[in-house]
């Protein structure tokens, strides 16, 4: 925004905060030092009145003060004490300088003069001289300025330098994520995996940890109990929103249920639990999309977040998988242990009613589409060997 209004309204003028500006005063900053040296270098000598080169080329940098002067009139001003503002019409800045530091500059910059008139009288020498001692108020307006820029500066770079070395310093998550994928490079290297292994490694990983590595375990140990109960409340609030016998049944129970789930991950392809094996956990589903196929190898749905299986083998007597579940994409599931089932959800005769209704329901619908497809893909063979 400002430096619009400075192009659109004063294109001539210098901003006092640009790098133009800045330029300008560390370039008479250092004419003005090595005036000042050569002047030194100049009194220093043995026969003082020899003109050489040397003394024309200090006098010639007193010449540069007038192009000071020059510039002041293009550089604004702040005007204000507790909302400032910067000032940049020349008319007001003209104003201003001539008011401050015009006869200063001024005065400062007749010593130019001996450059042109060459003068023997030696009060007009002495006056000349002292008046290079004004020189000093600029001088010190102008080191401050740059010392204050430097200071920024320098802040800058070591805000910088903390940033850097809270990132990749030994103790940050993201610099133990990195110790931790290069441990698991040089084994898998050792135990010379094939490369698809290796990437499916590397990619469940960076699902898990998203290149930082924590502690679970250790950070929610480190809480109190309260909250804790709203941490974990607020992890679950995805399933007791979507998952309709967890919206019936008391907080108590929604923390015992949040306390015993583990979050579990799945990459694409993966293939979840398989049919005729025992279940010994069930799933609902945080993020992701599962497909769930019967024993003949038909998709009988596809499950999304908020969603659940693996519930007929809890429920169910014979307590083996019934169907195979594969993730389609990649999957946080959170996994509920058979144990953990039996102390929470079946306590509740009605909670787990509602889930054994469930069960059923997806068991008779998962034994009808598999009969048909059975009875199409027996009719299909028997057409085939006609």
């Amino acid at each position: 925004m400002e430096r619009q209004r400075q192009f659109r309204h004063y294109p001539f003028s210098i901003h006092p905060y640009s790098r133009v500006r800045l330029w300008l005063e560390a370039l008479f900053v250092v004419i003005m030092l090595l005036s000042n040296i050569g002047i030194a270098v100049l009194i220093s000598r043995t026969e003082p009145s020899i003109h050489d080169y040397f003394s024309t080329a200090v006098k010639a940098l007193d010449f540069f003060y007038i192009f000071n002067v020059f510039f002041n009139f293009f550089t604004g001003y702040i005007e204000g004490n507790t909302c400032q503002r910067v000032v940049l019409d020349l008319r007001k800045i003209a104003r201003k300088y001539a008011c401050t530091w015009l006869l200063v500059d001024v005065t400062s910059s007749l010593t130019c003069l001996d450059l042109f008139y060459e003068t023997r009288n030696v009060v007009v020498c002495l006056v000349l001289g002292s008046l290079k001692i004004l020189r000093m108020l600029t001088l010190y307006m102008y080191v401050k300025n740059l010392v204050t820029v430097l200071k920024i500066g320098i802040i800058v770079l070591h805000c910088a330098f903390k940033y850097i070395i809270a990132l990749f310093g030994s103790e940050s998550a993201r610099a133990k994520y990195f110790m931790m994928q290069q441990q698991i490079e040089t084994y898998m290297n050792q135990r010379k995996y094939p490369s698809n292994i290796k990437k499916k490694i590397i990619k469940f990983y960076s699902l898990r940890f998203q290149s930082h590595f924590f502690v679970e375990s250790r950070m929610m140990s480190c809480v109190s109990g309260q909250l804790r109960e709203d941490l974990i409340m607020y992890s679950g609030r995805q399933l007791m929103r979507d998952v309709a016998f967890l919206k019936h049944i008391p907080r108590a129970l929604l923390l015992e249920v949040g306390l015993r789930l583990q979050m579990v991950l799945f990459i694409a392809g993966d293939v979840i639990m398989k049919i005729n094996t025992i279940g010994d956990c069930m799933f609902f589903i945080d993020k992701g999309t599962v497909a769930i196929y019967s024993e003949s190898g038909r998709e009988v749905c596809h499950l999304e977040d908020g969603d659940f299986f693996g519930d007929i083998a809890l429920t169910m007597k014979h307590k083996l998988r019934t169907a195979t579940a594969v993730a389609v994409t990649n999957c946080e599931l959170f996994k509920l242990n058979k144990e953990d089932f039996d102390s929470t959800i079946a306590c509740y005769p009605t909670v787990y009613e509602e889930i054994e209704k469930v069960a059923a329901s997806r068991l008779e619908r998962t034994q009808v589409l598999d009969e048909h497809h059975k009875a199409e893909s027996k009719m299909l063979h028997n057409y085939e060997n006609m």
